[in-house]
């Protein structure tokens, strides 16, 4: 299973991509945790028919371990479980994918980089609208689409974005931040990426609710509200103290230093070290591109690296990421 290239946006040394989830149920069938026999089947070939080439359709049970951790470290698929029953469709041009037979009947999401929330619903809305002549999605004129979750019903449109925020950790601000945030319906938890969990700075935030709103109001609220975490990261890393600054300019050229010469990295030092040079470049450290740094946070991983036909992830992975930045490994003053 191949993963699409990763795209450019805006801002994407801090918002690293925002994704547009629509759910949806099909009329006449029981929800996706009450299905079962022969309505399972029904529908499971229902939705397989509705899908055209060359997207690529399989039962998540039958997606080798390799490229099921693939499609985890891309943030595509998770929770899995033997005896999976669900089907996955990647679209094989974008970065486009749908997850059915979950909780839901289907989970049509699309993902764009950088503060791209219009770019992501249009995506995400295409592909909705070209599946619904084929499959009769459940609608109330009073509720909306239908879910599992009633409170949950409306346009059933959700977002979600990644967003990269360590200057905002070390301010006296974020905690007042997030709380506003959550007041206004949105959810906010931490990922961690190696070491940093203490840290607080990578972020996935989301919308929960989609009552009472069109596509577009939903849409241009979420991105109002990232704009305004985008200014809030800025404004606290312009204003860094001077033992911050120094800090943070340690862990840029340490983690460098690492990529620059490491024989063996594992993936969580490689995520570490990859965040690091992320914050460089928007500081001035260091001159790449963000988005292409980010994209190596899935070709980094077990899976891609074995797909490249190295089995022994930790050994290759330094060299990889050396290759992929034009990094050159010196030590002692020589190319080795």
């Amino acid at each position: 299973m191949k993963i699409p290239p990763w795209q450019k946006g805006d801002e994407s040394d801090i918002v690293f991509w925002v994704s547009s989830e629509f759910r949806r149920n099909l009329s006449g069938f029981p929800f996706g945790t009450r299905l079962n026999g022969s309505k399972l089947k029904e529908i499971s070939e229902r939705i397989q028919n509705a899908f055209k080439a060359p997207d690529t359709i399989a039962a998540v049970d039958s997606i080798t371990p390799r490229d099921r951790k693939l499609l985890r470290d891309a943030s595509l698929l998770n929770g899995f479980q033997p005896g999976d029953r669900r089907l996955f469709v990647l679209d094989n041009s974008a970065w486009r994918w749908c997850t059915a037979l979950g909780t839901e009947h289907l989970s049509i999401c699309s993902r764009y980089a950088g503060l791209s929330v219009e770019k992501s619903l249009e995506s995400a809305l295409a592909w909705e609208e070209a599946l619904e002549p084929e499959l009769d999605f459940a609608f109330s004129l009073d509720l909306g689409y239908l879910l599992s979750d009633i409170g949950a019903s409306g346009n059933a449109l959700f977002h979600q974005a990644l967003v990269f925020l360590p200057a905002l950790g070390w301010s006296e601000n974020r905690d007042a931040i997030f709380r506003s945030l959550m007041k206004e319906g949105y959810s906010i938890h931490g990922i961690i990426a190696g070491d940093n969990e203490e840290d607080g700075e990578l972020f996935e935030v989301g919308t929960e609710l989609s009552f009472g709103m069109s596509e577009e109001e939903s849409a241009n609220k979420f991105a109002h509200m990232l704009r305004l975490l985008v200014h809030y990261e800025r404004k606290a890393r312009e204003n860094l103290d001077e033992n911050l600054e120094f800090s943070l300019k340690d862990r840029v050229y340490r983690s460098y230093g690492l990529l620059a010469s490491a024989e063996r990295l594992s993936y969580h030092e490689a995520k570490e070290a990859l965040l690091a040079l992320i914050m460089g470049i928007s500081l001035g450290l260091y001159d790449n591109i963000p988005e292409k740094l980010y994209e190596l946070f899935w070709l980094t991983g077990d899976a891609n690296i074995r797909n490249n036909g190295f089995e022994h992830p930790e050994l290759a992975r330094a060299g990889f990421i050396r290759e992929s930045l034009g990094i050159d490994r010196v030590i002692g003053g020589k190319d080795v």
